[in-house]
């Protein structure tokens, strides 16, 4: 009768608790594989099904003061955004905008405080295209969907006042916005959002007009352009289109 030797004994061992082990694993897998992730009835996340989308909305346009106080001032908003998926979380998108504002008017050939007009409305109309992207991916997180935006458009305001010769004219725009939808069943998505518009503000040369009392409506050394920096908060209702 053969004896197995020690090294035997311990291969034995070894492959045993080999064996054992694997038997384990594949026990657990699917008892794993149900505990990982969450069934379909219970998962945070849904697919967004509407590739395009037109949002409604309205909000306040906080326009900076620029030095004269001449440039459109800030006031209520409305607008519509136009969008559509073009590629995983991306979508591209045209937005409108008028802003109701006013601005101060100045006859720059007088002395100060009689150079001051008053103020006349100058409604600032908004337009640009721009791409933005789902953080969440193609899909809504507890019915969320938190977005970042970057577009670039025009800014115009044609208001003339007499004896003023200020003009704000068009402007080319920038803009930056973060936002968060909720969806509203599977049609609709309540919006808000911030974001800002970034243009150039121009002075007439008529403003740096030296007066008989020594006054001007911009002071010498005060920059003819200027750059300013406008924050945008809305709110609004997001339709679906050509479902």
């Amino acid at each position: 009768m053969f004896l197995s030797s020690p090294c035997n004994m311990g291969s034995r061992v070894r492959l045993a608790a080999l064996l054992c082990c694997s038997a384990f694993v594949v026990g657990t897998t699917p008892l794993l594989a149900q505990t990982v992730g969450y069934p379909p009835s219970q998962s945070p996340y849904e697919d967004i099904k509407t590739p395009q989308r037109l949002t409604l909305f309205g909000g306040y346009f906080d326009a900076r003061r620029d030095e004269a106080g001449a440039a459109p001032e800030s006031a209520p908003m409305i607008g519509a955004q136009y969008e559509v998926t073009i590629d995983g979380p991306a979508q591209f998108f045209v937005r409108g905008a008028w802003v109701n504002s006013q601005r101060n008017a100045f006859n720059p050939g007088l002395p100060a405080p009689s150079d001051q007009l008053g103020k006349f409305g100058d409604a600032l109309f908004l337009g640009d295209l721009g791409v933005s992207l789902n953080l969440t991916g193609q899909r809504t997180w507890h019915h969320l969907i938190p977005t970042v935006g970057f577009g670039v458009g025009l800014a115009s305001a044609r208001g003339s006042v007499k004896n003023d010769p200020y003009d704000f004219g068009t402007q080319f725009s920038f803009s930056a916005d973060l936002g968060v939808s909720y969806e509203l069943g599977k049609n609709y998505e309540f919006r808000v959002g911030v974001g800002n518009t970034f243009y150039q503000n121009h002075y007439p040369a008529g403003y740096y007009t030296v007066t008989s009392d020594s006054s001007s409506v911009v002071r010498n050394g005060v920059a003819k352009t200027s750059y300013l920096s406008n924050w945008r908060l809305t709110a609004g209702l997001a339709v679906p289109l050509f479902r």
